[in-house]
């Protein structure tokens, strides 16, 4: 089955499912499969509102090759949930790829051809279809397409919805994206983005990003540097080329009551290291290094003209070549 024609029963499957909805019919609200005759395991609803376990259906899908139905109404299965996401998932990377040729500005709607356009709008029906039979990744693949508005509409209410019903399944993805919606909204929900980040590290120890937004957190918004610095680094250990975590704990070192400007300067070089293309890394470089007084003006300023070079609009590298002129002139 190709492309196209997935995209089409999705839509179909889809529609049935807004028909019953219009009907009056409502999810059946069961603790047990009626297939294996257990209680639910990662249950998938069906257009035709009977649920199952993932598993239960598979094994439908597999015994009825030609035709497979629902064991109770006997109406057709849609979609199968992996193929809708797999096929989906290369269509997006194809549109993507074409976006990026031609810049960021490129994954707004009206920028898209009329063909990107219309794959942009299957993509949504066919992970809209798989993400309402549970399926964890189309659910968070489709809630990062219409957070970030690539091809779309952004929808942040919808992908904030799709993100928590991944994590209730314990997507530690989605536990991490929802806490960054949480201190992206106005006003920010602090409480509730720390707690999603704490929830991903728990589910994920590993999970560099999630600590690297831990500490973001506790640094801007709890005045928390010590626990700050522990989960930067716990995030270095977890991923040592994570440049990101390395730059906030720059920053960490050279804000906290503790200041260690000389770590600081170290952490920001190994930023820079890791991506030399990191403009607030030489940024951070850059301010660092002017705190560091007269014997380094020379390579703050080196620090900074890169940040600018990297990033024209970077407030703080040209507040800070400010500065440093303004210093050489009283010099």
């Amino acid at each position: 089955m190709n492309f196209r024609t997935m995209a089409i029963e999705a839509r179909a499957s889809l529609q049935m499912r807004k028909n019953m909805e219009g009907r009056g019919h409502a999810k059946f609200d069961v603790d047990t499969c009626a297939i294996c005759l257990e209680s639910m395991s990662a249950p998938a609803t069906l257009p035709c509102c009977h649920s199952y376990c993932t598993g239960c259906l598979i094994r439908v899908r597999e015994t009825q090759r030609q035709k497979p139905s629902c064991p109770m109404c006997r109406a057709d299965l849609p979609p199968d949930p992996d193929r809708l996401q797999s096929m989906a998932q290369e269509a997006y990377i194809r549109v993507a790829k074409g976006a990026e040729r031609r810049g960021a500005a490129a994954w707004s709607r009206s920028s898209l051809s009329k063909n990107d356009r219309e794959d942009m709008d299957d993509v949504v029906a066919m992970l809209t279809e798989a993400s309402e039979q549970g399926h964890v990744t189309a659910q968070c693949c489709l809630a990062d397409i219409l957070a970030n508005g690539e091809g779309v509409p952004k929808e942040a209410t919808r992908a904030v919805r799709l993100y928590k019903q991944a994590a209730e399944k314990g997507s530690s993805y989605a536990m991490n994206s929802l806490g960054i919606l949480m201190l992206q909204a106005v006003p920010p929900d602090v409480d509730g983005a720390e707690s999603q980040f704490r929830a991903a590290v728990a589910v994920r120890p590993d999970f560099a990003d999630a600590h690297t937004n831990l500490a973001v957190l506790l640094m801007r918004f709890r005045n928390e540097f010590e626990n700050a610095e522990a989960a930067c680094r716990a995030a270095i250990q977890a991923e040592p080329s994570h440049a990101i975590a390395h730059y906030h704990l720059g920053k960490v070192l050279e804000t906290s009551s503790n200041v260690d400007l000389d770590a600081a300067e170290t952490a920001f070089r190994r930023a820079i290291e890791v991506n030399p293309k990191y403009s607030k890394a030489h940024c951070g470089l850059g301010q660092v290094l002017l705190r560091l007084g007269r014997a380094r003006a020379d390579s703050a300023g080196r620090a900074l003209r890169t940040a600018i070079d990297l990033d024209a609009y970077d407030a703080d590298a040209h507040n800070g070549l400010r500065l440093l002129m303004q210093y050489e002139q009283d010099m």
